[in-house]
């Protein structure tokens, strides 16, 4: 009788790792394409938010997925790679990196925002940084005892939740500035600015906490 082959817990990670690329990747580009940089503003149809909302959804879906696969697996097996507890913490944390680039175009669509600003913008591009940094971090843990270059990605992903925070807190006090000083004709532009702007920097803290649990998991094993 054949041996049943093992569930790979770590190419499972980089599985999910890779969805939150292809989602970042996917979220730039279609805010690119309506941003113009000279006017530093992008006009947005909501209908066409929706329509991509629901076919990028697709991936957060497929991260999903992935997780129960983990959670499924971790269930029935007697021995894990590493611990139950760390297993699980850092698919949690991958796979909120996804649902929380799914809640941006969300809280887009909801707010029903008329256009998004170069803060949106500058705060999806240190995201996008941050999930190829990850993406490569977990990729590099499937040898996290041997590997090297796992600190240098985990430090590029703690550099881009420092800058993420710089940029969230600036970008949300020019925001509620320009607010009180009358820029925005509905009130609840600001608001709406700020929930795709919250959404962005919990994807940079999620990043971060998952580059976290692969620091631990490296340090209980060394």
């Amino acid at each position: 009788m054949a041996r049943k082959q093992k569930f790979d817990y770590f190419k499972a990670f980089v599985k999910i790792s890779d969805y939150a690329v292809q989602y970042a990747d996917e979220l730039v580009r279609f805010l690119e394409s309506k941003y113009d940089a000279e006017k530093q503003i992008g006009m947005l149809d909501q209908g066409e938010v929706l329509d991509r909302l629901l076919s990028m959804h697709r991936i957060e879906e497929d991260s999903d997925q992935i997780t129960h696969d983990i959670t499924d697996h971790l269930s029935t097996e007697f021995i894990a790679p590493i611990e139950r507890e760390d297993i699980l913490a850092l698919c949690d944390e991958l796979d909120t990196v996804v649902d929380e680039l799914d809640d941006v175009l969300q809280r887009i669509y909801m707010y029903n925002l008329p256009f998004i600003t170069s803060e949106v913008m500058e705060m999806a591009h240190i995201v996008h940084k941050s999930t190829l940094a990850l993406h490569s971090a977990c990729e590099k843990f499937t040898h996290f005892k041997k590997s090297k270059s796992i600190k240098s990605y985990i430090v590029e992903v703690n550099s881009c939740e420092d800058e993420g925070d710089k940029v969230y807190i600036k970008s949300v006090h020019n925001i509620f500035k320009r607010a009180q000083e009358g820029e925005f004709e509905q009130p609840f532009i600001p608001i709406g600015l700020h929930g795709a702007l919250s959404a962005l920097e919990e994807c940079c803290d999620a990043c971060e906490a998952a580059g976290d649990i692969m620091v631990t998991v490296r340090l209980k094993n060394s």
